[in-house]
């Protein structure tokens, strides 16, 4: 299976998309990811939430909860 630049899954067993080929754009419904500028931007609803940049620094919107049992 693959997943294509639209976020949906495929049953091809190749999608003829290279590794080093770019895609501009995952979604995942409510969810995106995109790639600027050398950084990637998860999206929520088309608001931007969250930054990872190249050297590994993430920038976000909301609190960081390192104890929440609700997602374990």
């Amino acid at each position: 299976m693959a997943i294509d630049t639209i976020g949906t899954i495929s049953g091809a067993a190749a999608t003829g998309r290279g590794l080093s080929e770019a895609i501009a754009k995952i979604d995942f419904g409510a969810w995106t990811v995109t790639e600027e500028s050398g950084a990637l931007f998860f999206s929520h609803n088309g608001t931007k939430k969250i930054k990872l940049d190249s050297s590994g620094n993430i920038d976000m919107s909301g609190d960081v909860n390192s104890n929440d049992s609700s997602i374990t």
